[in-house]
């Protein structure tokens, strides 16, 4: 059931949004994740930093934009906020660095700001491996626990 509610999730996005990030969260354990990004204001592969967004166990949440964070918990960190003004060519996310709780985890990104697509750990038990994806024809990002 939780990967159709991520399927319709996915196509709902994807067709409105360029640059949509959605965080799937496959495993047994609690997983908290901090995001970074960029806009036309905060350059860079770390300009954004999120607060530390917590997805349960076998759960998900997704984000339209970057701009999302300006008005939806877990917020920027500091309450900066980002713009997206020119479009997706302009902002997009880059890394989420990751931990679960009790242990385990680590960053997936963008290798053009020098962070691996996935990474394996040990997590409540059991090796893991956390992904990064740019989807297919967008700048739609899905972020994986498995």
């Amino acid at each position: 059931m939780k990967k159709l509610i991520l399927a319709a999730s996915l196509l709902a996005f994807g067709a409105q949004a360029k640059a949509a990030l959605f965080i799937n969260n496959n495993t047994n354990c609690t997983l908290n994740v901090t995001m970074f990004a960029f806009d036309p204001a905060h350059a860079g592969c770390g300009g954004l930093q999120s607060s530390l967004i917590t997805l349960g166990p076998f759960s998900s949440v997704s984000y339209a934009t970057v701009a999302t964070l300006n008005t939806t918990p877990p917020f920027w960190l500091g309450g900066t906020m980002a713009s997206t003004a020119g479009g997706p060519t302009t902002w997009g996310w880059t890394t989420a660095k990751t931990f679960f709780t009790g242990g385990g985890g680590g960053s997936v990104g963008l290798a053009s700001c020098g962070i691996p697509g996935s990474v394996t750990s040990v997590a409540c038990g059991s090796s893991v491996t956390l992904t990064w994806t740019t989807l297919p024809g967008s700048n739609n990002i899905l972020v994986e626990a498995n």
